[in-house]
């Protein structure tokens, strides 16, 4: 069995070695995706959050003014 490598060989090798970095490439971008669909529903339910938050406060203080 020869040890040594055709030139076929090293171009199939590096072809696969491309296909795969091409594959864990676009693997990393659908995960950041993924990530970036996660970091703005919790920006909204954040900000949604604090929206009804300062809502309750106005109101709050508007039944204190009221009732006073």
């Amino acid at each position: 069995m020869s040890t040594l490598t055709t030139a076929s060989e090293v171009e199939l090798a590096t072809k696969v070695d491309i296909a795969d970095v091409r594959t864990e490439i676009a693997n990393v971008r659908t995960e950041l995706a993924q990530q970036e669909t996660r970091l703005v529903k919790m920006l909204y339910g954040t900000l949604f959050a604090a929206i009804v938050s300062g809502l309750v406060g106005v109101v709050g203080i508007v039944i204190q003014i009221t009732s006073s």
